[in-house]
């Protein structure tokens, strides 16, 4: 299997990881990730749901607002909105393009606020595989790194990953340019998750260079979206 392959793995893993409800089709509209709050939202286990199609699961869904907004995010390859109620409680759904599919956060909303939760970071079953990964991994919000595992710091020389948190992420690359790794985290990473891996020469604590993949997809929370980023040395 080769990085951009395990890379789609390891972010539907930490994106279904958080509290919110997390699902992702193909372009048949067949689930093929269905996370443990969806499970407590429908009551259906994802035994149930993975392989089997929205009609099968929503039967009355077939023209609905959900039906339009995944065809539609399939057709423009952009991101789009939904405010949608499920059992008497309203939701922010947000669809991405995911290969020829979709993937979607759903988040519960109290009123017009967003119902008041943890720090999704600190999720056990996100940071379990947040920090158990031996993939690189950071967290990147508005350009700068808000969370990194133990592997990316080591990957650069570090003993840990606290000497890399709040830095620039443009710090610790020599290439692509700032502007470039800017345009990746603030925009084509949130429009289309995992599209497609960029080349990129990493700068270790010693000076030196390493040349790795950079492959990164936006995660929806509660206090807004991040990028996902892993880090993927090559030759």
């Amino acid at each position: 299997m080769d990085a951009l392959a395990d890379a789609r793995i390891a972010y539907l893993e930490l994106a279904g990881s958080g509290p919110d409800v997390f699902i992702a089709l193909d372009e048949r509209l067949r689930y093929f990730c269905w996370n443990h709050a969806a499970e407590r939202l429908t009551g259906i286990p994802t035994w149930q749901a993975l392989g089997r199609s929205f009609y099968q699961l929503f039967p009355k869904g077939r023209g609905g607002p959900a039906e339009r907004l995944y065809i539609d995010v399939m057709r423009t390859r952009e991101p789009m909105i939904l405010l949608t109620e499920w059992e008497r409680q309203r939701y922010e759904v947000t669809a991405y393009p995911f290969c020829r599919g979709v993937c979607v956060f759903a988040r519960e909303l109290a009123g017009s606020d967003r119902r008041q939760r943890p720090d999704w970071r600190t999720s056990p079953r996100f940071r379990r595989r947040f920090e158990d990964s031996t993939d690189a991994t950071v967290l990147v919000r508005q350009s700068r790194i808000a969370d990194a595992n133990t592997a990316f710091g080591r990957m650069l020389g570090y003993p840990g990953q606290s000497q890399c948190l709040n830095a620039s992420f443009g710090d610790h690359f020599l290439q692509p340019g700032p502007s470039e790794l800017a345009e990746l985290t603030r925009s084509r990473w949130l429009r289309e998750p995992m599209g497609t891996a960029v080349q990129a020469k990493a700068l270790r604590r010693d000076g030196t260079s390493l040349g790795t993949q950079l492959i990164g997809g936006g995660i929806e929370t509660p206090s807004g979206a991040f990028v996902v980023v892993f880090v993927t040395p090559c030759s």
